[in-house]
């Protein structure tokens, strides 16, 4: 099925049996999981995730960790759809610290609330982790704002429903899963799976309209684009909420980092200079809108994922950051 223009695994299909039990366990509950094999841009490019769920992003699984070890999370930019494995930055960064161990559990097509999920599965399953670090950019803020579908609602078509967070009337922050999405009878009865396919087809409509990428950019600062950047500004801080439960360090670090503005306020930055966000941020985008030019995309298209030449400018860059907050344990003597 494809999600958010990307290729992905979701339950029931042959090819989730490769993963681990905890993986598939996790797929389920968030929709939709990595594809292995050709990549969705690059047809010269193959993608290799190991049973666990996570991209290739070393030449030894089993790395030492001496150091540090690193959970990087995100959408498709992280996990680095129409780049090689070795081409992608958490490739870069293996190589470049040794005794650290930099795992990418980025996921495609995924939107804060799976990323959020994706964190909470990883902290339950190992305790291995210093340091999480959140992969953002502004193509995720509306894909978990509100209920819709992807794939093809027509009848007999394939199609989920996309996890999504909302307030309930009582001012509760409520997340709504796939599993907290079923009808009573949807596979048993036609009626009842024809309402569903009808409701979140109104549902994705209104998605497409108001809350779309492509509706944001044509709104001109409207109320619908507040309440989304207002929704992932608490997604973000959520994520910082539940690394400091489990005392795990967390980093907001910003990969493509495009401004909003809205009716009366000045333009500032949705993740690098965000004034709601409650977590420490490093922008590590080109600066001057470079990584949007075809030059640094798959393929040379405009409309592709982040190059290669991209992936390596991003670890350079993020270990700048990572020498000077990790200092002490870097130089420390084994």
């Amino acid at each position: 099925m494809a999600v958010c223009g990307h290729i992905i695994v979701i339950p029931g299909k042959a090819n989730v049996r490769y993963y681990q039990d905890e993986e598939v366990e996790f797929i389920e509950n968030a929709g939709w999981g990595n594809p292995q094999g050709q990549d969705n841009e690059e047809p010269n490019v193959f993608i290799h995730c190991w049973d666990n769920g996570m991209r290739r992003s070393r030449e030894n699984e089993n790395k030492a960790k001496k150091q540090l070890k690193v959970a990087m999370v995100g959408c498709s930019f992280i996990f680095g759809l129409g780049v090689k494995d070795y081409d992608t930055m958490v490739w870069h960064l293996n190589e470049k610290y040794p005794d650290v161990v930099f795992d990418n559990w980025g996921l495609e097509g995924a939107g804060p609330l799976q990323i959020y999920a994706r964190i909470e599965h990883i902290l339950q399953h190992s305790n291995d982790y210093d340091l999480i670090v959140y992969n953002g950019y502004q193509g995720q803020m509306s894909r978990n704002c509100v209920p819709r579908a992807t794939g093809s609602l027509r009848l007999n078509g394939l199609w989920l429903p996309v996890p999504y967070a909302e307030h309930d009337l009582f001012g509760r922050y409520k997340t709504y899963f796939v599993d907290d999405q079923r009808y009573w009878g949807e596979k048993k009865s036609l009626v009842i799976d024809l309402l569903k396919r009808s409701v979140y087809l109104y549902y994705t409509k209104r998605y497409q309209e108001k809350y779309s990428p492509i509706a944001l950019s044509n709104a001109g600062g409207s109320k619908e684009e507040k309440f989304v950047v207002d929704a992932f500004t608490e997604s973000i801080n959520n994520m910082k909420l539940l690394c400091d439960k489990y005392n795990k360090d967390f980093l907001v670090c910003v990969l493509e980092d495009r401004s909003v503005k809205f009716d009366g306020q000045d333009e500032f930055y949705i993740l690098s200079s965000n004034p709601g966000l409650h977590c420490e941020t490093v922008n590590v985008s080109m600066p001057g809108n470079e990584q949007m030019k075809a030059e640094n995309r798959v393929m040379n298209h405009v409309g592709y994922h982040p190059n290669a030449k991209v992936h390596a400018y991003w670890a350079e860059k993020f270990s700048e950051y990572f020498d000077k907050r990790y200092e002490s344990v870097l130089n420390k003597k084994q």
